[in-house]
Order: structure tokens, then C-alpha cells, then sequence
């Protein structure tokens, strides 16, 4: 969260500048993150406007990209533990059905 919030962003110095002047969305970090891995393009269009209108901020935006990122990070540490359960499982019964009772002197 640290890294993600530290980004650089496209946002004006103040709360006040940004919510008059709005934000550059094509210089910041998060929302090219958000825009290149997560968003389709109509939600990306729509993160835009609303960025570059004023009406989301910055710490908003970096927001969204954390909980996208930790959506991601979860579902790919499910994966994982599924297929290593599985393989798991598959390695284990496969020895108890193939295993040699001595190759060679060894077992």
C-alpha cells in the first residue's frame, strides 16, 4: 500500500486546486496502472473524466488500484493453493500406487 500511495500522481498541490482545476490522468501512475490491467475501457473513460473533472482525487484513484491489486494478489494465492492441494494429492497417491519395493538396494 505504501509503494502504490507513494506513486506519482497527476493531481494539483491542493485538495482545493484539484477539485477546481482537476487532475492529469495521462502522467499518473495509478490511473495508467488501473487503466493497463484492471479497467475496461469504458470504466477507464469514465475513472478519466471524473479524475480530470476534479470530482475523484488522487487518493481516491491510488485507492482503487490497492483494492484492485489485492483482489488480484487473492485470487492468484487461491490458485495457487488449489493446484498445490491437487498436485499435492496427485503426487501422493501416485507414489502409493507406482512405488518400487527397492530399486537397486535403496528405497
Amino acid at each position: 500500500k505504501r509503494k502504490i500511495m507513494s506513486a506519482f500522481s497527476g493531481g494539483q498541490a491542493s485538495i482545493e486546486e484539484h477539485r477546481r482545476l482537476g487532475g492529469n490522468p495521462h502522467v499518473d501512475m495509478a490511473f495508467l496502472y488501473l487503466k493497463s490491467y484492471f479497467l475496461t475501457k469504458k470504466e477507464s473513460e469514465d475513472v478519466s473524466e471524473r479524475y480530470s473533472s476534479g470530482a475523484m482525487l488522487s487518493g481516491e484513484m491510488k485507492n482503487m488500484l490497492f483494492e484492485k491489486v489485492i483482489e488480484r494478489i487473492n485470487k492468484l494465492k487461491e490458485a495457487y493453493e488449489k493446484s498445490h492441494r491437487e498436485g499435492y494429492r496427485k503426487i501422493r497417491n501416485g507414489r502409493r500406487a507406482h512405488r518400487p519395493e527397492k530399486a537397486h538396494g535403496r528405497i
